[in-house]
């Protein structure tokens, strides 16, 4: 019957197309699909009514991580989404101007980056459904491409802009190509103190082959990443560089990203990070490097933490370029803390005789909680996870 318990609870924004992103301020209608009640609602926001099978959250007037959470009769579920302020929105599209366009949907500038140009603090830049790859013919000579995209473009020398950039209907519809046969294109550059309201979010990006960061390289900053794909970038750090930066990574596809000859990081790389980046919710898949298959974060010896919560590492591999190696998925060789939560390895590797096919922390503190290693492989040591000089 109505009332007969038939699946767990889960939380629904109901005609949402945005992914992970939502306004401040706004109203949207939440759902609960599953379960039976009573339906109880709570996190941050209000909702009205507070009991129900659906409610109208309004989101708090304050920009960042925001969860919702609904109780029903047997079940809970909750999400995680990023609150953004949206003064204006500035639409690209790869067949639009950036010469005649006034950045209205029905009349769109044609690039990425005159688009961040025209932008200002709080305003939400989005990209239209297409592949944004060379400079279009109807580019602006001085801001008009689609690749290295700099929020302070165009600005005085260390400032920046504190917007959100998003595609329209996600990474499978949005693709940012860099095309690799060129070495030193990226996606995006961040490196004026970008901190977590500058906002990337739902793209794919693809090809970037730059010596860090062959997607995005995070220099001293710490932008939030949410809701994107990064498919054959090629660095080290293969797709994400994270140098001296607390970056949250959010909700993302790391598959078959590569370093170069030696690099460390196939999907992420880390350094001197402090606090650390935050990754979560993300899945990697058949990534490689020498150090690291997935992940690394080091350099040996220095500080720096990485936080990983619920993330899924299946056939990442390390060690397949040279004599070096260790951590199929995640390597860690920093006196900084690795804390790992929620995650599942299976079928990671490292090819030479070195420790941790799934995992190899190297000095440092090291906490895991109801993670699962299964199928993974060293010709060391460790053939889930290996742990030397830890606390």
């Amino acid at each position: 019957g109505a009332d007969e318990y038939k699946w767990p609870a889960e939380v629904e924004i109901v005609s949402h197309d945005d992914g992970d992103i939502v306004y401040v301020n706004s109203t949207v209608e939440a759902s609960c699909v599953g379960d039976v009640g009573p339906y109880n609602w709570s996190g941050n926001g209000t909702f009205n009514p507070t009991e129900g099978q659906s409610v109208m959250w309004t989101v708090p007037s304050t920009p960042g991580e925001v969860t919702i959470k609904v109780t029903a009769a047997n079940s809970s579920d909750s999400i995680t989404l990023i609150a953004v302020t949206c003064n204006n929105k500035i639409y690209v599209w790869p067949l639009g101007n950036d010469i005649t366009g006034d950045g209205s949907y029905n009349n769109p500038y044609a690039t990425i980056q005159y688009g961040i140009v025209q932008a200002a603090d709080g305003d939400v830049v989005i990209a239209r459904d297409g592949i944004y790859d060379t400079t279009p013919e109807n580019a602006n000579p001085g801001y008009g491409f689609n690749h290295s995209l700099d929020f302070s473009e165009g600005l005085p020398y260390g400032e920046t802009r504190a917007i959100t950039v998003r595609s329209e209907n996600g990474p499978d519809n949005c693709i940012i190509d860099c095309y690799s046969s060129s070495v030193g294109y990226r996606g995006f550059y961040f490196h004026t103190d970008e901190v977590s309201d500058s906002v990337v979010s739902g793209f794919t990006i693809t090809n970037g082959n730059s010596s860090g960061g062959g997607a995005i390289f995070c220099n001293e900053a710490s932008p939030t990443i949410t809701n994107c794909t990064f498919i054959s970038n090629i660095a080290s750090g293969g797709a994400i560089y994270c140098y001296n930066s607390t970056a949250k990574i959010i909700n993302c596809l790391f598959q078959g990203n590569h370093t170069l000859f030696g690099g460390s990081g196939g999907a992420i790389s880390c350094g001197y990070s402090g606090a650390g980046p935050i990754i979560r919710n993300c899945k990697f898949v058949s990534n490689e490097a020498s150090l690291g298959g997935a992940i690394f974060n080091g350099p040996d010896g220095t500080g720096g933490n990485l936080t990983v919560i619920n993330c899924d590492f299946y056939s990442n591999a390390s060690g397949v370029y040279d004599l070096h190696g260790g951590g199929g998925a995640i390597k860690d060789n920093s006196i900084g803390s690795l804390k790992m939560v929620n995650c599942k390895f299976k079928y990671n590797w490292t090819e030479c005789p070195d420790y941790g096919g799934a995992v190899l922390k190297q000095w440092g503190e090291f906490e895991m909680a109801n993670c699962m290693a299964t199928g993974n492989s060293s010709d060391g040591s460790g053939g889930g996870i290996a742990c030397i000089s830890t606390n």
